[in-house]
């Protein structure tokens, strides 16, 4: 005799929407959702919005768990990944700073050119030492 015990119990999937970044206006900006998982093993949908307003940022597929969004301007923006395995849906956030900039190179500042306060001899003399 074979006994098959079956759960009625479907867990939420979690959602992974990634780590907050930052990036410079013009570079490539992606959403990645790949990290997120179902504990029952069931096949996920995934759906991408943003928190903003739709016309200053698009996002390329909001149905991708892999997708790249377009900012038009600098600012901070919000996004929200749902993960759903046909009954119970996921959420998770994501903030994205876009910046004017990209990596700056940084400026060393030594300050005002300096003299010592005391003068330093040209020469030393060193006593000779032997080892034995």
């Amino acid at each position: 005799m074979r006994l098959t015990v079956q759960s009625d119990d479907n867990r939420s999937p979690l959602a992974q929407a990634g780590p907050d970044y930052a990036a410079a206006l013009g570079g490539n900006f992606l959403l990645d959702g790949a990290s997120s998982s179902d504990a029952d093993g069931d096949p996920l949908t995934f759906l991408w919005t943003t928190l903003v307003d739709p016309d200053i940022i698009s996002i390329v597929d909001s149905e991708s768990v892999q997708t790249a969004i377009i900012p038009l301007l600098p600012g901070t923006y919000t996004f929200q990944l749902q993960v759903s395995d046909g009954t119970l849906i996921g959420t998770d956030d994501i903030t994205v700073l876009v910046t004017t900039e990209g990596n700056v190179t940084p400026i060393s500042k030594a300050g005002p050119q300096q003299s010592p306060s005391t003068p330093v001899p040209r020469r030393q003399r060193f006593s000779r030492c032997r080892w034995r």
